[in-house]
């Protein structure tokens, strides 16, 4: 779920993006997003693909099994371009069309991804630093506040 509908139920292209990526940090590792046993990694395939791709070990994040029958550069390639798509900002993530072209094209450049905000208190953090408030719908959607009686 992509943090600007888990913290602000607002919904757009970009949400799908995120799970877009998300899906290819599970394929790439073998694991769902939640099953890592590091406690520091706990609850995020993201924390420990960026860090994986922080220390330049990329390759360490691959399934065991795939290690050998593989293309270094695609796997790094596709660690990229997951790590962008599960950008906490969705204006930071690419589109469809532009993952596909990275896909398609080797030789495209694919840009940097940038450090997600991967702990409760950033992700609050951010949320509030937003120029919207969470009860604003930039979809034109509307947003229920339940207040207790």
């Amino acid at each position: 779920m992509s943090p600007e509908y888990a913290m602000e139920g607002v919904f757009s292209i970009k949400s799908d993006v995120f799970s877009f990526g998300v899906i290819i940090l599970e394929i790439i590792s073998g694991r769902s997003k939640n099953s890592f046993s590091e406690p520091h990694f706990s609850d995020d395939i993201r924390a420990f693909a960026w860090a994986k791709w922080k220390e330049e070990k990329t390759l360490e994040f691959l399934e065991t099994s795939l290690r050998g029958n593989y293309s270094e550069n695609e796997v790094v390639r596709s660690i990229q371009i997951a790590l962008l798509c599960v950008q906490d900002d969705p204006n930071e993530r690419p589109t469809m069309t532009e993952i596909v072209s990275y896909f398609n094209s080797s030789s495209e450049e694919v840009p940097l991804p940038q450090e997600p905000i991967l702990s409760k208190s950033k992700k609050m953090e951010y949320m509030t630093s937003k120029s919207h408030s969470i009860n604003d719908s930039i979809n034109e959607l509307s947003v229920s506040t339940f207040l207790p009686r």
